[in-house]
């Protein structure tokens, strides 16, 4: 067990991901299903992120981004993007 800010080496050695933030668990579970669970969706709008449910939902240029269950979105999540998601 350890822990770090660097997600690139939980890709290289992590088999488990248990994901803490202020106190409180959002992830428990194994990488590769936590992976698999999430993709990247990009709206026009906050009410058509609101509308797909959309996790962690913020601007960037052109509009929104949020996580989002397969097989919706744009593309595969890193593992980046899944904790800044979660954490918001």
């Amino acid at each position: 067990m350890f822990s770090t800010h660097i997600t690139s080496d939980l890709r290289r050695v992590a088999d488990q991901i248990l994901y803490l933030s202020g106190g409180t668990l959002l992830a428990d579970e194994p990488l590769e299903k936590l992976m698999k669970r999430f993709r990247v969706g990009v709206f026009a709008s906050l009410s058509e992120a609101d509308a797909a449910r959309a996790i962690g939902v913020k601007e960037v240029k052109g509009g929104f981004e949020g996580l989002v269950s397969p097989p919706f979105g744009e593309r595969e999540a890193t593992l980046d993007e899944i904790m800044i998601h979660l954490e918001r």
